[in-house]
């Protein structure tokens, strides 16, 4: 695999361009030259706009070749979609893929996160996952481009802390502590949540100006169904979004779970029962609670008990296997998902969490696989929506 990338970058288009002419991110204060690795340094990524050229991947490239007063470097210039996909692959630091999609979008190479999500084989969810560490404080990412070894999923608790200190406070402690995404998310639950901002809920989330900036200036393509005259169900603003197809009982639980909010209260029980929530279905629903509630332990004891009484259950299979994602059990996560396709395939979520699981063990050709099969059930499931 690396040397298939190694002669990949040999092949890539790179080109002359003087340090002076690049816009660039400055490196963390504690950051040194001398702690370049020995290996090939990959060329740095830049994207062309109208505002020039910006530095968005591969930053100690550039960073080094500044600290010995160089003048010019080769690059690879992001210039039109035929080259997104080799800068994306050159590209192996959490902080540097939001800034390259960002790039991408705000330079108009890629129309929005539909089509970025189609050219890399993504779903438009993990697209937009990436974009999310934008909210972090620039002082921290900064500090992520300095340091490969800091994933995205260790990262991801943070987003949902509102205080920038307390940001910083906890990157300090994945830092010191080497801590898993799973101690991460342990920790961020026990932080508050930052305060709902007036107004109608038009978001999962609540969104910083940046990330807000780019979803309006690079909308979605408008929805191939025409809007309902009645309207949806107002939601919470971090329910899931289930693409389940229903008509199955997996697409009816998931259809169901995704109109009951983030199920942090009871509140949650009385809305299922008069949706028609049986029994099994009510336990399937408090062990999903106990897995957004952080109690893992709890939450993998109800959804196995709704597996021991209906083996088929495919919901169930598919939270035992996020469950067992987010606590880094990935053989278990795994094989609980491939459980979860095997009892209905045809639920886009399920090949999409397993394809994340595949990508967290350096499976990418296998993930990219599922990543697209997701994909394509997505646009089936529309193709069935129409009237």
């Amino acid at each position: 695999m690396e040397r298939d990338n190694e002669r990949t970058m040999d092949h890539l288009p790179l080109e002359e361009v003087k340090l002076s002419d690049i816009t660039v991110t400055p490196p963390p204060a504690e950051w040194s030259p001398s702690a370049a690795d020995d290996g090939p340094q990959p060329p740095p990524v830049l994207v062309e706009s109208e505002g020039g050229l910006t530095l968005v991947g591969n930053h100690r490239t550039f960073w080094r070749a500044a600290a010995q007063s160089r003048s010019i470097i080769r690059c690879l210039v992001v210039r039109s979609a035929v080259q997104v996909a080799p800068a994306h692959e050159s590209i192996g630091n959490a902080a540097e893929e939001p800034l390259l999609f960002q790039g991408l979008l705000r330079a108009g190479i890629v129309e929005n996160r539909s089509r970025l999500a189609d050219m890399l084989g993504f779903s438009r969810a993990r697209i937009t996952q990436v974009l999310n560490l934008l909210k972090l404080p620039e002082e921290l990412r900064r500090e992520v481009l300095a340091d490969d070894a800091i994933t995205e999923y260790q990262l991801r608790p943070l987003i949902r802390i509102g205080d920038p200190q307390r940001q910083i406070s906890m990157f300090r402690e994945l830092q010191s502590r080497k801590l898993t995404g799973r101690q991460m998310a342990v920790f961020a639950e026990k932080a508050p949540a930052p305060p709902p901002e007036p107004g109608p809920a038009t978001e999962e989330e609540p969104r910083d100006s940046t990330l807000a900036e780019l979803e309006a200036a690079f909308p979605d393509p408008p929805p191939e169904k025409p809007l309902e005259k009645e309207p949806a169900p107002v939601r919470e603003p971090s329910a899931p979004r289930f693409t389940a197809v229903e008509d199955t009982p997996a697409g009816n639980v998931l259809a169901l779970l995704s109109t009951l909010g983030t199920m942090r209260d009871d509140g949650w029980r009385a809305a299922a029962a008069e949706a028609g929530a049986d029994q099994l279905d009510m336990r399937f629903l408090e062990g999903v609670s106990f897995l957004r509630k952080g109690l893992f332990s709890a939450a993998m004891d109800a959804l196995s008990d709704v597996i021991r009484r209906a083996p088929d259950y495919s919901a169930a299979w598919f939270f035992m296997g996020k469950c067992a994602n987010l606590t880094e059990a990935l053989s278990d996560a795994e094989e609980y998902l491939r459980n979860a396709v095997e009892r209905d395939p045809n639920q886009p979520d399920f090949y999409l969490e397993l394809a994340v699981v595949l990508e967290k063990q350096k499976r990418d050709g296998e993930a990219l696989s599922l990543f697209r099969k997701a994909n394509s059930l997505r646009k089936a499931a529309r193709r069935h929506e129409k009237p």
